[in-house]
């Protein structure tokens, strides 16, 4: 038998390089764009999880490691569908910088890791005044789906769930919130725990009603008081004015009731989502309280100076040839608005500022389109990278390191404010280049500006 050796090779370097292609791949974006698990970076990471109304289930990948995160992958697109509505689920990627960063904020040391964030608000470890997010659960069990939806369901906040035992515990539960006039659900059963799928229907819908449950051996007054005779049972008790409540039983409830019939049932007599947004200041006053802080932080890391460069002349004011200061410049290949680290370049900013009295302008560029530039500065290493210039003596010093909040901050502090630096002359900096993006904001305007 004859063998093309010829043949095989080429065979061979076909598959290797669909292989590879697959791999790039599936480290790039372990779940689609448009699909139940959404991506975070540590732009958006903040805004999903502090969500008020649903937990967040992280999933933090070593994307680096295609089979694994295959498997694990595949396991949450599981849960997310089996707990859509309940339970938000995004992933990071573990072997980017960006996400490196955001694991070692919560003390992560390898991925991949899965963090279950609940829906009650704590102070971010280590974080600034006014920074608040959810609890953080970390996940400890086996890379199925029936594992991971077993240790959420039961780690879901109890908390929006009132139990209810007899007539003085059941005046109670009436009194809460009394003046907002909401429905309230109570949940007959014959177990001794709440249901996790009704706990987490109460996390979904904490804001359009209130919850109770009671169960079989100790509510005899509640169950007589509505005939209840048969477990599980559903009832919705809507106010109806003249201090009465319209009562509504769930038909056909039984411990086969899928999740959607039970949800459905529910979601027909909370109040509209309009209402609920009125009156949960009311329900929830420290939340609102701290949810205010968290917003007027945000407000402030965006009025701090982290400036995306869009001209040739905010490129020269900033950074060429401003007057005094240095200039802090942030290479990155994706200038896309939630794609830029603003808070860790303003983390660095705030660091900065505290040990050191330079004053400091952190500017981010687009280096896929600024190549030149990039190059011009020694920029050898990839993207992202960064440079410190100091425009009064005309020299620059490169970043060697990683593009994290740490990283940044040691190489300014220890090496850029002291560095004599490389020389540089402005009128022999590459032409800035704007992106396609920006072009077609700006039209044909000009901004050429004479160094």
């Amino acid at each position: 038998m004859k063998v093309d050796f010829v043949a095989l090779c080429i065979i061979a370097m076909m598959l290797l390089s669909s292989a590879e292609a697959r791999r790039k791949k599936v480290a790039a974006k372990p779940h689609a764009e448009d699909g139940l698990v959404k991506e975070a970076t540590s732009v958006s990471f903040r805004d999903v999880v502090l969500d008020p109304t649903l937990p967040v289930m992280v999933a933090i990948y070593d994307t680096d490691n295609v089979k694994t995160t295959e498997i694990l992958a595949a396991a949450i697109e599981t849960c997310a569908a089996e707990l859509k509505n309940l339970v938000e689920f995004v992933y990071v990627d573990g072997s980017s910088a960006d996400g490196k960063q955001l694991a070692q904020n919560f003390g992560i040391q390898q991925a991949p890791t899965l963090i279950l964030f609940n829906s009650e608000l704590v102070p971010v470890p280590g974080g600034q005044e006014g920074q608040f997010m959810k609890n953080p659960l970390g996940y400890e069990g086996d890379g199925t789906a029936a594992s991971m939806m077993k240790f959420i369901l039961s780690s879901i906040s109890l908390n929006h769930v009132e139990r209810v035992a007899n007539d003085h515990e059941l005046a109670d539960f009436f009194a809460k919130y009394s003046g907002l006039d909401l429905p309230r659900f109570l949940y007959f059963t014959e177990q001794t725990s709440v249901s996790p799928l009704y706990i987490a229907l109460s996390n979904r819908f904490r804001y359009g009603g209130v919850f109770g449950v009671a169960f079989a051996n100790s509510s005899a007054e509640v169950q007589t008081r509505y005939g209840v005779k048969q477990f599980p049972t559903l009832i919705a008790l809507t106010p109806a004015g003249n201090n009465d409540d319209e009562v509504s039983v769930m038909a056909n409830l039984n411990k086969d009731s899928s999740f959607d019939q039970v949800k459905e049932f529910i979601e027909s007599h909370v109040l509209p989502i309009e209402r609920q947004a009125i009156i949960r200041p009311s329900m929830y006053p420290e939340e609102e309280r701290l949810r205010q802080k968290e917003k007027d932080h945000a407000k402030m890391i965006k009025a701090l100076p982290v400036q995306l460069v869009r001209t040739k002349k905010e490129w020269v004011k900033l950074c060429l040839t401003r007057k005094k200061g240095l200039c802090m410049a942030v290479f990155l290949d994706d200038v896309s608005e939630e794609k830029i680290p603003y808070e860790l370049l303003a983390n660095v900013t705030y660091k900065v500022a505290a040990k050191s009295s330079q004053e400091l302008q952190i500017v981010v560029i687009d280096g896929l389109h600024n190549y030149e530039i990039v190059n011009h500065f020694g920029m050898v290493n990839g993207l992202p990278d960064a440079v410190v210039l100091n425009p009064a003596k005309r020299s620059f010093v490169n970043l060697v390191g990683s593009i994290t909040e740490r990283g940044l901050t040691n190489f300014y502090l220890d090496k850029a404010i002291k560095a004599q630096g490389k020389p540089y002359k402005a009128k022999k900096v590459p032409k800035f280049v704007k992106t396609p993006a920006q072009q077609s904001e700006d039209g044909d305007i000009s901004d050429e500006e004479e160094l």
